[in-house]
């Protein structure tokens, strides 16, 4: 992101093309500006943007009419200058007179030196250039220089482009590229051949030699960082060609490229001439079949980002610079361990620029990340670190350490798997409750924010492990927009999914009467052995986005309720909206939780200027809206959420499936389930089957810490042998949970298992088939089994009478849901 004043952007007409494609990169667009001659030849430039007090980047590459650009250059620093800009930088991705660098010959200029003294005279601040002809050009400045190197982008190529390159060999066609052509070398862990130059005093043509190497079979690499005519590299490649080279490419960093000299450039014996677009190369791409263009505008473009924002530009040539980096060792060329592929994975995580962040928005369409979920620096580091407190809370009760563990952080109850909503980016409560059912059998999910739970519950949709519980505003088109009274629960999970949906300003009263009423019920049915509480505090009166009427005593008498079942308790925040409103509940519930008592009364804080006016722990908070629930509508809520929980009857002793060693087993079992619904519907593939899953060894939870062990819920029965006389049947809903004896199978073979259930209720999701032989199991549905006598129903033993010793029977089950004229 870029930060402080913005960038601006400038180019003469030395490499328009270049200019235009930094500034995609940087999602900038090019600041417009006039650059014209007068008739006598004079330059004239006109910025048409303002640039005061503005950080300006003046793009211009020493190519072409080598002069004119560089005037152009000159006058348009002089112009931002004499216009305030902030800060002058000049990219000049080709220097100009970059090879008159030193005095050679009596009477010689050095060139370059004269044009550094002109952009410090104009007026420029800083200069950014690429690949100097001699590093000691770099003196030659009063002012900051960075160098910019192109061998990262040659080394890259030769990896991917070049067939057998692991053979090959560096070559340098002179002794002034020497040192560049051995680092490129010892980056490839190659070898490197160094040319020698001959001239003849008589007038004889020049040749040259292999100096230092062997080339002969081998790929030979020729690197240089300027090419004009082109006469070095043809006695280059002769020479290499001469020599037993196998195959020829040559890399260039500048490819001036002297229209006069094609013929001869086409003539070379070499496979491939690579050149950067540090100068323009379109109209000579159509020329030269051999001519590959390597693009440096990411390059430049990160490295104008880097400056901007003051961030370093020799990290981005860090492992260049200053040795090998971890991704450019190399195991071996058999070896599976790739240690590059950090380096690819680092050269796609910082392709990912304001340049091209629009190509890639489907990506963040994807997964929601949109207007409630936007992305935002450091979100990794949010996300992970309130879902790992509710991970580590969880794991405290697990482990028994503590009773009540408290996150206020977490509580982001929305988001769902891959999918960000409500402010919402990873649902910490979901990871939580997945952590607790390692160990507990049962847990309950309360949700008093005033939103209703959609993430949560729609994780444990088809689950009879997770009751959710969730008391929120509904009227269709409030967000979520889920969670009608009808909507309870599927497939095995049917009726052990709750809501209780309210309308605008409920109060105290109104709330706390059918929370304690719902709440009471539930963990009377459930019996849960853990609970999870979310307390989003925009339940309170006076929220920005909600509109209930709650004091923060009765949010707080909520919690309290909750606290007093006695059960391992996770507490967690959620939405809440007027701050310092939801700092004063949640420091209330602290106290509840804790049982401490606490004075209304404000301590003194840094952040006093939040509680102004009154500094009370419990101000008056004057609801916005009339209560629109009536007492008939909430009876009329309370008995059917008591009418759904009649179903739960016998709930603690409902069949477990084998607790996974971690998470990583539960996302093994959801890909089974969709397996195997796939199969329900005929989608898997002809001739494709599946192997029966193994049974889990503790079909039914058996522990100590099943909080449910009551004795006289549990009878034994002594049998010998199979159940004569008159045969108890159960004739409810329910269905057998226990695995089927062998005579109860072949009494339903025969006829002899009654008539089937009637059909369930509608659910969204088809429960997987249960055997409805006489096992250990009876049915949840209506009365207790009954058959043609008067006695109790029992399961039908097995032959083996050391396998039926004990029969289990659960709690009796009233014979007839309630009906809705009953009174809560």
């Amino acid at each position: 992101m870029l930060r402080g004043n913005s960038i601006k952007l400038l180019t003469g007409n030395s490499h328009p093309e270049l200019a235009q494609a930094v500034a995609e990169r940087l999602n900038i667009q090019l600041t417009p500006c006039i650059v014209k001659k007068f008739s006598n030849g004079e330059t004239s430039v006109k910025i048409q943007e303002s640039v005061r007090e503005e950080d300006v980047f003046i793009l211009q590459s020493g190519c072409g009419d080598v002069n004119d650009n560089l005037m152009e250059l000159l006058i348009l620093v002089s112009a931002c200058k004499t216009a305030s800009a902030r800060r002058i930088t000049a990219v000049i991705p080709c220097f100009p007179y970059a090879r008159v660098d030193k005095k050679d010959k009596s009477r010689a200029p050095i060139t370059a030196k004269l044009v550094a003294n002109m952009l410090v005279v104009a007026g420029c601040d800083h200069v950014i250039t690429m690949d100097l002809h001699a590093s000691q050009i770099q003196g030659f400045f009063d002012i900051p220089v960075d160098n910019l190197f192109t061998e990262p982008l040659m080394i890259g190529y030769i990896k991917r482009e070049i067939d057998g390159w692991r053979d090959g060999i560096i070559v340098s066609p002179d002794a002034g590229g020497a040192k560049r052509a051995t680092a490129i070398a010892d980056k490839l862990g190659i070898e490197f051949a160094l040319i020698h130059r001959q001239g003849n005093s008589n007038g004889a043509p020049e040749r040259m030699h292999i100096l230092v190497g062997d080339v002969r079979d081998k790929v030979a690499i020729l690197v240089d960082d300027m090419i004009d005519t082109g006469n070095t590299l043809a006695l280059a490649a002769r020479a290499l060609k001469d020599g037993g080279a196998k195959t020829i490419y040559c890399i260039v960093s500048h490819g001036l490229l002297s229209e006069t000299n094609f013929s001869l450039l086409e003539s070379l014996p070499i496979d491939q001439l690579l050149v950067t677009n540090s100068v323009p190369q379109n109209q000579h791409c159509d020329r030269l079949s051999k001519l590959v263009v390597l693009d440096v505008a990411p390059t430049i473009a990160e490295s104008i980002r880097r400056t901007h924002n003051g961030e370093s530009i020799s990290l981005l040539f860090g492992e260049w610079a200053d040795g090998a980096g971890v991704g450019e060792h190399h195991y071996g060329e058999r070896h599976p361990m790739k240690p590059h592929r950090l380096s690819l994975t680092n050269a796609l995580v910082i392709g990912v620029t304001p340049g091209n962040q629009n190509d890639m928005k489907h990506l963040i369409d994807t997964f929601n990340c949109v207007e409630d979920c936007p992305v935002f620096a450091d979100m990794y580091d949010f996300t992970r670190m309130y879902a790992g407190a509710s991970l580590a809370a969880a794991r405290k009760l697990c482990a028994g350490t503590t009773d009540i563990a408290i996150n206020w952080s977490g509580g982001l109850h929305h988001a769902k798997r891959g999918e960000a909503s409500g402010f919402c980016y990873i649902n910490d409560i979901v990871l939580a409750i997945l952590e607790l059912l390692r160990y507990h059998p049962r847990v309950l999910y309360i949700d008093i924010d005033i939103h209703h739970g959609d993430g949560v519950e729609l994780a444990f949709w088809n689950s009879n492990r997770v009751m959710t519980v969730s008391f929120h505003k509904y009227t269709g088109d409030f967000f979520p927009g889920t969670g009608r009274l009808d909507d309870n629960g599927g497939g095995i999970g049917k009726h052990f999914a709750l809501n209780v949906p309210l309308l605008d300003g409920i109060d105290d009263d109104s709330y706390l009467t059918i929370f304690k009423t719902v709440i009471g019920d539930t963990v009377t049915a459930f019996r849960p052995s853990a609970i999870v509480l979310q307390c989003g505090a925009d339940s309170l009166g006076c929220d920005r986005l909600g509109a209930f009427n709650l004091s923060i005593a009765a949010h707080g008498e909520c919690v309290n309720y909750v606290r007093k079942f006695n059960v391992p308790l996770l507490v967690v925040g959620g939405g809440g909206y007027t701050v310092h409103n939801v700092s004063r509940c949640w420091t209330y519930e602290t106290s509840v939780l804790v049982g401490a008592e606490v004075p209304d009364h404000l301590p003194q804080t840094m952040y006093d200027a939040w509680f102004a006016d009154d500094y009370t722990l419990h101000p008056t908070l004057a609801g916005r809206v009339d209560n629109q629930n009536t007492p008939a509508a909430l009876q009329r809520i309370t008995r059917s959420i008591r009418q759904k929980l009649r179903y739960l009857q016998g709930a603690p002793s409902v069949q477990m499936q084998e607790i996974p060693p971690d998470l990583a087993g539960w996302l093994a079992e959801e890909e089974r389930t969709t397996e195997e619904k796939a199969e329900d519907h005929g989608a898997v593939p002809a001739g494709e089957f599946r192997v029966p899953p193994p049974k889990a060894v503790n079909e039914y939870f058996d522990s100590e810490t099943d909080v449910d062990r009551d004795e006289e819920t549990i009878s034994v029965v002594k049998t010998r042998g199979v159940a004569s006389g008159r045969r108890a049947r159960g004739r409810g809903r329910g269905r057998g949970r226990g695995r089927a004896t062998a005579t109860a199978i072949a009494a339903v073979a025969s006829g002899e298992g009654g008539n089937d259930d009637d059909a369930d209720e509608a659910t969204t999701s088809t429960p997987a088939p249960v055997s409805r032989g006489r096992g250990r199991g009876r049915g949840r549905g209506r009365g207790r089994g009954r058959g043609r006598g008067r006695g109790k129903a029992v399961a039908a033993a097995e032959d083996k009478p050391e396998e039926s010793e004990k029969t289990i029977l659960e709690p009796e089950t009233p014979t007839q849901p309630p009906s809705d004229d009953l009174e809560p």
